[in-house]
């Protein structure tokens, strides 16, 4: 097996030497494995009780486990890829981690899903998860980015991928031997031999048995412990904000502040159903402020790995660095728990000058 995986990447090389396809793998046991032996299809958790979970709340869900580089998390190894189970426990994981727990829960939910290794913008060589509907009797493709969740269109040019070299799933792995390899211009029939080659065959067929568990335990996140989180998170950035001023005294609009801590929520939840988050809704809240101020500010949104991590984010708006001398502040933080301790969290910060 290993010798024919190894043959078939090196004629592989030998055609296309950019497009880097990968056949084995190494689990945390330092075993070699078979990519196609991660998938099996896998429950997401229950985000709302007595709601049925969707394909957006599942890739919700993924996108706010922390992302790190593989590198990073075993530095100076190969690279070492994660079960399910061990990515939801550790609460970390590289983009192939991510995208193959998203592929298992799209899996779970009826699609049709690949996982597609290829070069995106910003990521450079990442994961996506490809899945495929049928509208009509006809095919149409659809690219899911499991590091922020959204959904695009294979045909949409704001989608982030940019070059397609391979998709891997629990049947086959398949490279991509046509010339084009950007996504709008690449056929996405896996059927057709002069477009896609296939590792496996008659001769040789994928390894069985998944590595993956029969299924995911989930526990659910203290509501106590996050409103105490958040707390903290809102004293440390309004004490951080105030020192980065040194020069000013920094004045807080209480009434501000209190629409802020009411939007958030929503739009957490806006994300669900990937709605576009300036909805008439949220601007409407706004209106009354908007009338009588100037307001200069945007949410921010990122998983939860540490403080220093939100602070980061927050400085880089440069909100702070309002110099007007009538200008005041508002700061809203919001925390949702999900399932395992994974949190989202939510900074919503804005400078304000009454208008003259």
């Amino acid at each position: 097996m290993e010798e024919h995986l190894e043959n078939w990447e090196l004629q592989v090389a030998k055609q296309f030497p950019h497009r880097k396809v990968k056949t084995l793998v190494i689990d945390i046991s330092g075993k070699s494995v078979c990519i196609t032996r991660f998938f099996r299809p896998l429950a997401p958790p229950v985000l709302l009780e007595g709601e049925p979970i969707t394909e957006e709340m599942a890739a919700r869900f993924v996108s706010m486990i922390p992302m790190i580089a593989g590198s990073t998390l075993f530095p100076g190894l190969f690279d070492i890829w994660l079960t399910c189970d061990q990515v939801v426990r550790l609460l970390s994981g590289d983009s192939e981690d991510h995208a193959v727990l998203l592929c298992c829960f799209l899996m779970h939910l009826g699609k049709k899903a690949w996982l597609l290794l290829g070069v995106g913008i910003p990521h450079g060589p990442t994961a996506y998860v490809l899945t495929r509907e049928e509208e009509q009797h006809k095919f149409s493709y659809w690219l899911w980015d499991p590091s922020s969740g959204q959904k695009y269109s294979i045909q949409d040019s704001f989608c982030p991928l940019q070059k397609v070299f391979c998709l891997v799933n629990d049947e086959n792995i398949w490279v991509n031997v046509q010339q084009e390899e950007l996504p709008w211009r690449t056929r996405f029939d896996i059927s057709h031999r002069s477009d896609w080659r296939p590792a496996f065959g008659r001769s040789i067929g994928a390894p069985m048995g998944s590595v993956q568990p029969a299924s995911l335990d989930y526990t659910a996140t203290s509501v106590s412990a996050t409103q105490l989180l958040q707390d903290r998170i809102e004293k440390q950035l309004r004490d951080s904000l105030m020192k980065w001023r040194k020069t000013a005294r920094t004045l807080w609009n209480r009434y501000c502040i209190a629409i802020l801590r009411k939007l958030l929520p929503a739009l957490e939840h806006a994300t669900w159903k990937q709605q576009n988050l300036s909805t008439p809704d949220h601007i409407q809240e706004l209106q009354h402020i908007l009338g009588s101020h100037k307001m200069c500010g945007f949410p921010i949104n990122l998983p939860y790995t540490n403080m220093e991590a939100i602070t980061e984010a927050m400085k880089a708006t440069g909100v702070h660095y309002n110099e007007s001398p009538d200008v005041e502040f508002a700061l809203a933080v919001y925390v949702h728990p999900f399932p395992n301790n994974v949190l989202s969290v939510w900074v919503y910060v804005a400078s304000l000058v009454k208008r003259r």
